[in-house]
């Protein structure tokens, strides 16, 4: 058994520990603060970022130091760019504290953001926007947990030509169907268009990421979610999060709606919308919380939290003006001893 498929299981052993979680941890894009949903669905301030000017907070997970970690992208992206990685220490206790990790280019909007294990790295999905100077580098960032080194693991292809390409890839998860590998949500690069010029009028594709031990990372596709017969063509599908049985939500905010992927192995076998918002909503982070068998999701354009079961009912708004744009179960101490221990692992073998 590999190194790299011992520690996944490591790490799926602590994603599966986590399970027994039950809080929250929010990004708020309004406030440029970090949240967190308690059990009664009342929510905490824990801690407040003080240069709006600079603070865009997108995803938050934990490294194998028990700090946390936060995308931050603020634009217009400026050359070199002013995109960071923050470190957040002291958020579940004692004096909360902030600093820059890693910081410039090629980190450039970074969105999406995982710890993987048997690198020893966050994976960073890069979402460039707007006018740049420099060469935008639209794809997948290392970013070395113990360093903060910076290296690029996958660049997109240059056009969406022949389709599908993956295309601003937004949100990634660790693939329970596959052991070791990551899905990631690519908003744009479907065979279906619009016949208007550019990405956005292209269907959402699903990749499988895989990156080997010297950070090549190589993408396969998943599914072109245009072209499931699910009504209205997803178009913009960003956020993404596993369920107990093994299946997938995610969400579109072309459609404003979340829908359920079911896999057959490691193909999908159906895709089914079980849930829609008004219009204009815009859909876009998801996370399942055990403890409640719901999922929390939230809309970007209006600015509204939601919560809402598996199957589609009992849809309740827990916030209003409020723009979540990242989610991170709290792990149990268990879980986190287990994310160590594969940290630990990952920091011996590379020696």
């Amino acid at each position: 058994m590999t190194n790299r498929i011992i520690l996944a299981i490591l790490a799926g052993a602590a994603a599966a520990s986590a399970a027994s979680a039950q809080k929250i941890l929010m990004t708020e894009f309004g406030t440029d603060s970090i949240y967190r949903l308690n059990l009664d669905n009342s929510i905490d301030n824990l801690y407040t970022f003080s240069d709006p000017d600079n603070t865009r907070l997108a995803c938050i997970t934990r490294g194998p130091d028990g700090a946390f970690y936060v995308a931050n992208g603020p634009t217009p992206i400026n050359d070199p760019s002013q995109s960071n990685i923050f470190r957040l220490t002291g958020l579940l206790g004692g004096v909360p504290n902030a600093t820059v990790f890693a910081q410039s280019d090629p980190l450039q909007n970074p969105v999406g953001l995982v710890y993987d294990a048997p690198t020893n790295n966050f994976l960073a999905a890069n979402n460039p926007v707007g006018a740049m100077s420099q060469q935008p580098f639209a794809g997948i960032v290392g970013i070395d947990a113990t360093t903060g080194a910076l290296t690029e693991v996958y660049q997109q292809p240059a056009d969406n030509d022949p389709p599908p390409a993956y295309r601003r890839g937004i949100r990634l998860v660790s693939d329970q169907t596959t052991p070791g590998t990551y899905l990631v949500t690519s908003v744009n690069g479907g065979t279906y268009d619009t016949g208007n010029p550019g990405d956005e009028n292209h269907g959402s594709t699903l990749w499988r990421l895989t990156v080997d031990n010297s950070l090549n990372g190589t993408v396969d596709l998943v599914a072109d979610m245009s072209t499931f017969n699910t009504g209205s063509p997803i178009t913009r599908m960003r956020g993404l999060t596993f369920g107990p049985e093994g299946e997938l939500y995610v969400t579109d905010a072309g459609t404003d709606a979340i829908y359920r992927i079911d896999f057959s192995g490691s193909a999908v076998d159906t895709i089914t919308q079980i849930f829609a918002l008004p219009a204009g909503s815009g859909a876009l982070d998801i996370i399942y919380q055990p403890s409640s068998d719901s999922l929390v999701f939230s809309a970007e354009d209006a600015a509204e939290l939601w919560r809402v079961g598996r199957d589609g009912s009992g849809a309740t708004l827990l916030a209003s003006n409020f723009e979540a744009r990242g989610f991170y179960l709290i792990p149990a101490p268990g879980a986190a001893a287990l994310l160590g221990l594969a940290g630990l692992g990952a920091a011996r073998r590379r020696r």
